[in-house]
């Protein structure tokens, strides 16, 4: 009977420990659903986001906030095994305070993990390859803010929640060590570096943010006009529309009309605008064509061609990846801030239809007027004769004589990102003196190849 009483005694302190950690996995997993929960929650709220982030003023700021490596090594109090006979290599790099296996550096790779996770979001979300969505890098972009914000930098009256799970688990471990200290030391150095990634990326996007903004008005269900649409988004996308001919006067009305009557639509319709906005301007388009009325929103209908061809998510993606190369090797592509800007004020690279991208083997090239090798290669050019056909002046028949010309100078334009050639035709019979400017696939196809060579007496400007 004493046997059985004692197997009984066991078998139920086995199923208080079974219960316990029954207990504890249900109290961890619905930790880790209230942790996917936030995240979503910071996806998904986008219009509340606050715009700046408060708690630090400047990038310097964020720094200076962080605490020392000496406090946060005392706060850790690392047992190096100094009295053990152990090898130097151990002790440099396994044992060593600042660099070793510690309590501090784990927590430091734990809320990495959770900080760097929003940051992957963004970079998925701009890497969508499976349709054009240049409309929503802004707000994703927002939204990646937002989520920072509130997940791991905090504001001056609501701390950030860290909500990561390797964090969550590392924090509580280390209370339990009773490591408070470093546990809070950590929470600093976390807002800190969070807060500079933030306003880093803020400073890099400043130059072209308006105009990443300004894509994002073709969308129906868009951001709301009066918070996020301020008249320097307003100007930006003046600026496009100035590049690619379209009238801005009409633009704006377009805008805020098809904004007025997305209310009203259908669910089925606004359902479709959020997944697919480019399927919705093709429907749209095509109910236009079988009922053989006309657009009545012409412009912005050329505007969303516009902005729905504009290569500005790819680069920017490509200049994370240069930041971020560069920080694991010191080596950098070639691929600068600047370039970028100009990617969004592609002129000729308009694609008539959507339907029909651009070639899978097309390969966009952004002129720098700073580049010495392709200034050279334009500028070799000078000097070179070239022959067009002209009407005769003086002549009512149409009749066109050919003259032979001369290049005298090659320019860079800023406004087209382009090259430029002057062509000077000198006097003579039946045609006075003119001056061309020429594109380079406008000059390429009047390179003079007459036999025996035309030489054509023009001083080249210096």
């Amino acid at each position: 009977m004493g046997t059985d009483d004692s197997h009984s005694d066991d078998d139920d302190d086995g199923d208080e420990e079974d219960d316990d950690e029954i207990g504890e996995s249900d109290a961890e997993e619905e930790e880790r659903q209230d942790v996917v929960a936030q995240l979503q929650e910071s996806q998904e709220e986008e219009d509340e986001y606050p715009v700046e982030v408060t708690r630090f003023e400047s990038i310097q700021q964020s720094i200076d906030a962080a605490p020392s490596q000496e406090d946060m090594v005392a706060a850790d109090d690392m047992d190096t095994g100094a009295p053990l006979p152990l090898s130097n290599l151990k002790r440099k790099n396994l044992l060593n305070k600042n660099v070793g296996l510690n309590d501090l550096n784990m927590g430091r790779s734990a809320y990495m993990s959770g900080v760097l996770f929003p940051y992957k979001i963004l970079i998925e979300g701009l890497q969508v390859s499976c349709r054009p969505e240049q409309h929503k890098a802004a707000r994703r972009i927002r939204s990646f803010y937002r989520q920072m914000t509130s997940g791991w930098i905090g504001t001056q009256d609501q701390p950030a929640n860290m909500p990561g799970r390797l964090w969550i688990d590392w924090k509580k471990d280390m209370i339990d060590k009773g490591k408070d200290e470093l546990v809070n030391l950590l929470i600093k150095e976390c807002n800190s570096f969070s807060a500079v990634i933030v306003q880093s990326l803020k400073l890099r996007l400043k130059p072209y943010w308006n105009h990443i903004q300004s894509l994002e008005l073709i969308d129906p269900a868009g951001p709301a006009l009066e918070t996020y649409t301020t008249d320097d988004v307003w100007e930006a996308a003046e600026d496009l529309c100035e590049r690619r001919g379209i009238d801005y006067t009409n633009l704006r009305t377009e805008i805020i009309q098809l904004r007025s009557e997305f209310p009203d639509l259908d669910t089925v319709t606004k359902a479709q605008i959020h997944a697919d906005l480019i399927q919705y301007y093709r429907l749209r388009k095509d109910a236009q064509v079988l009922t053989l009325t006309g657009s009545p929103t012409k412009c912005l209908d050329e505007f969303a061609i516009a902005v729905f061809s504009t290569a500005i998510v790819s680069s920017f993606v490509e200049s994370l990846f240069s930041k971020m190369n560069y920080n694991q090797n010191k080596s950098r592509m070639r691929l600068k801030d600047h370039t970028t800007s100009s990617i969004l004020h592609v002129h000729d690279l308009v694609v008539s239809n959507p339907l029909k991208p651009i070639d899978g083997d097309f390969r966009l090239k952004c002129n720098d007027e700073n580049n010495i090798t392709i200034s050279t290669k334009h500028k070799k050019h000078v000097g070179k004769t070239v022959c067009c056909m002209f009407v005769v002046e003086g002549r009512n028949d149409g009749e066109m004589k050919r003259y032979h010309g001369k290049v005298t100078r090659v320019e860079y334009n800023e406004t087209y990102a382009e090259w430029m050639y002057h062509v000077v035709y000198p006097q003579s019979e039946g045609h006075e003196k003119d001056e061309v400017d020429y594109w380079r696939d406008e000059i390429t196809p009047l390179w003079c190849t007459c036999d025996p060579p035309v030489h054509v007496q023009v001083d080249v400007d210096e």
